[in-house]
């Protein structure tokens, strides 16, 4: 099983998400997207490796740009971040701010003029 996997079987099994979904890289990308639905609640996860680290961003869907990919993730200025060494222990730092995610997701409002 490939870490990505491994953090998303770990994420399902933790954070009792109704449908989790793995978004595969296109192009020149160099992570992979989670899409993760908690009720009525949307949120993504972008997964990278690094030279010395696993790293993802955890976002609210409603704050991220219509075309949901890893670049335009990186460039989301709602959300954090978790760091790992390993996918364990990314799926434990993921688990630990996503409550924080979630209480975000509900102070975003959507005004369009």
């Amino acid at each position: 099983m490939s870490w990505i996997e491994e953090v998303k079987e770990i994420l399902r099994e933790q954070l009792k998400v109704d449908k989790i979904r793995l978004i595969e890289p296109h192009g020149f990308e160099d992570c992979y997207l989670l899409v993760v639905e908690v009720g009525d609640d949307v949120f993504l996860i972008g997964l990278w490796s690094g030279r010395k680290a696993l790293y993802a961003k955890i976002t609210p869907a409603v704050s991220a740009p219509t075309r949901w990919d890893c670049r335009n993730l990186e460039y989301t200025p709602v959300g954090l971040y978790a760091f790992a060494e390993d996918p364990r222990e990314l799926a434990q730092r993921i688990k630990e701010k996503f409550p924080i995610v979630v209480n975000i997701s509900k102070n975003v409002h959507l005004t369009i003029t």
